[in-house]
């Protein structure tokens, strides 16, 4: 594989809580947006791929409260990664970075409700690949599927070499367990077709009665 054509987020790429739905102990089932990956405290964790430093926010921050400490990296104009619940990261925004380069230390912080000094009970770092920044609440949308994309990407550098991030796939946004997935438009306009035929056979039976 060429060097810093792409790299795994840790030194130790071992996923430990894949995205999708999952069921944590104590919580209910809720989609996971990433993928975390297995650390001690104070472990180096690397930019994927060459990129841009576009923000890093401290524990607690307006927009990524339940992260911790973030940063994020744009490699294209629709293709960023997240990194998050670290210990540290750089904050020199506007740096360039290589993949593999060192961009901060594996941690658990967490700031969730808001709080700085909240922490997770276990250090990893937790990651994603999403097409805009910043995101919107529970913006399933904006997101990549990080396997799938990670996959082909290391791919694509040990046949080809460095080049541009293609498109990442979006995620199966399979049903959560004894939950119902929301309809899509495409739904909602088969449901409201379904529908119309027997209004106008109502309208036409309703017609003939005040006619008789």
């Amino acid at each position: 594989m060429p060097a810093g054509c792409y790299s795994a987020p840790t030194t130790t790429d071992r996923v430990i809580s894949r995205q999708g739905w999952r069921t944590l102990p104590g919580e209910p089932t809720r989609w996971h947006n990433g993928q975390d990956y297995a650390g001690d405290e104070g472990d180096p964790f690397l930019a994927v791929r060459a990129g841009i430093i576009e923000a890093w926010y401290p524990s607690g921050a307006i927009g990524v409260r339940g992260y911790g400490n973030t940063i994020v990296i744009r490699h294209a104009p629709d293709v960023i990664t997240v990194y998050a619940h670290a210990l540290d990261t750089r904050r020199d925004v506007g740096a360039f970075v290589t993949a593999g380069e060192q961009i901060g230390r594996i941690g658990r912080t967490s700031g969730r409700a808001g709080d700085p000094s909240a922490v997770v009970l276990k250090a990893h770092l937790h990651f994603e690949i999403v097409r805009r920044w910043p995101l919107r609440a529970d913006d399933r949308a904006a997101r990549y599927d990080v396997a799938a994309t990670l996959a082909g990407w290391r791919a694509a550098c040990e046949t080809a070499g460095p080049a541009e991030p293609a498109a990442p796939p979006a995620p199966p946004w399979a049903a959560a367990p004894r939950e119902t997935e929301p309809p899509t438009a495409a739904g909602d306009r088969r449901g409201a077709g379904d529908v119309l035929p027997w209004l106008a056979i109502l309208v036409i039976v309703a017609g003939r009665r005040r006619r008789t």
